[in-house]
């Protein structure tokens, strides 16, 4: 984008005063936005017309698998940010493995060195453990750079608490996955929609929970996808534990039955769900118990998703569909309204990162323009991912809401 000052014109807010869109032309210079309301155009201005479009705060989200050099498995960093401007984003906080655990000072530069060469901010998050289970050194990787620490399959409940406690001591963020992706017992389920097929992501809410409500810290639980781990994520809010929680579109906009048709594009971690826990997680989002919208973006190449199903790598690309898909799911089925998505996409998730998504005057200039009412077939043309990266189940869906550009 130019150095001189962007104006842009003929914009829409969200206005959180009046609850309403509001007209309204924003001018921004030097990254920062500096007037709002009609600012006339002038020599040295940078003019951009938003066509009556919304303008959002750039999303940020919570929950993004990178691969960082030298490990580049499917996508580069590179594609992963193209395809997070092409959603909306200005904001990723890295998954805990990039693809390995993030567990040393050097993988934690990595990273930092990565954001710096990008037109979006990636945060870098580290492991709680290494790949055989034992404990990161926490310090190491905060006093390197780390926003958080993170975990996505320890069972240990010793250390996650012994972990919990750290962070309470230390103001740190624990992200905690909703689900650890292992196999117990006989609840070995891939499809998730059984009797059973939630039991070991309730379990580890209901004991992460419980964990967190002793030891006082800050809890992020990413991932939710069970109607009843997000009635407990209720409860105890309501009891006062210091949570917050994030869902993906995949978890409110598919069921397990939808298995049948999208396959191995479909095999996530934590697994589609049934039709009751798709009702059950938009309820807990219109009521605030899912404070965000993260995408779970993880690239999987197109062999290794076209093995048998027991052999195929969970995960799908979200970043490029995430606003979409919730605009068409949420807000165009009438569940809820255009405020309550931005809340979800845009100003919850930056909040729980400690920053500003608003836009009002002094807030950071980043900001999407989306048209709220475009309709249209999601294409494979229009991935933005690398060519042997094409998981996506929403190819060849109708979708309403586009983003039409990024300011960052």
């Amino acid at each position: 984008m130019s150095d001189k000052p962007i104006l842009i014109k003929n914009g829409r807010i969200p206005d959180r005063k009046s609850g309403k869109l509001i007209a309204s032309d924003i001018l921004i210079n030097g990254g920062i936005i500096t007037a709002l309301g009609d600012i006339p155009q002038k020599k040295g201005y940078h003019a951009v017309n938003a066509r009556g479009n919304v303008i959002f705060p750039a999303f940020t989200d919570l929950r993004t698998h990178l691969f960082i050099p030298p490990y580049i498995r499917t996508e580069d960093i590179r594609t992963t940010a193209a395809a997070a401007l092409a959603g909306g984003y200005g904001c990723l906080l890295s998954a805990p493995h990039a693809p390995i655990p993030v567990t040393t000072p050097e993988q934690i530069a990595r990273i930092i060195a990565a954001s710096g060469q990008l037109p979006c901010d990636i945060i870098p998050v580290g492991s709680m453990t290494d790949a055989f289970g034992k404990a990161s050194d926490f310090d190491t990787l905060i006093s390197a750079g780390a926003f958080a620490l993170a975990d996505d399959s320890s069972e240990d409940s010793g250390l996650i608490f012994r972990t919990m406690k750290y962070c309470a001591e230390n103001d740190r963020l624990l992200i905690m996955h909703a689900d650890t992706g292992r196999v117990q017992g006989n609840f070995s389920d891939y499809r998730g929609g059984g009797k059973n097929g939630c039991v070991p992501e309730d379990v580890r809410c209901a004991t992460i929970l419980t964990l967190a409500a002793k030891s006082g810290c800050r809890l992020h639980i990413s991932g939710v996808s069970s109607g009843c781990s997000a009635r407990l994520i209720s409860i105890a809010k309501r009891e006062g534990v210091n949570v917050s929680a994030d869902t993906s579109p995949q978890y409110f906009s598919m069921t397990s039955e939808d298995m049948l048709f999208y396959g191995n594009n479909v095999k996530l971690a934590p697994p589609l769900r049934s039709r009751k826990d798709c009702e059950m997680l938009i309820e807990a989002i219109c009521d605030g118990t899912i404070d965000a919208i993260s995408t779970d973006h993880c690239p999987v190449t197109v062999s290794e998703k076209s093995a048998d199903f027991e052999n195929v790598p969970r995960g799908m690309l979200g970043l490029q569909t995430a606003f979409a898909v919730s605009l068409t799911n949420l807000v165009r089925s009438g569940y809820t309204d255009l405020f309550t998505l931005y809340r979800l996409m845009s100003q919850a998730p930056a909040e729980i990162l400690g920053r500003n998504a608003v836009i009002e005057v002094g807030a950071p200039g980043r900001v999407a323009v989306c048209d709220i009412d475009k309709e249209y077939e999601f294409t494979e043309s229009m991935l933005r991912s690398r060519s042997i990266v094409r998981n996506s189940p929403y190819i060849g869906q109708i979708l309403t809401g586009s983003v039409e550009r990024v300011i960052m």
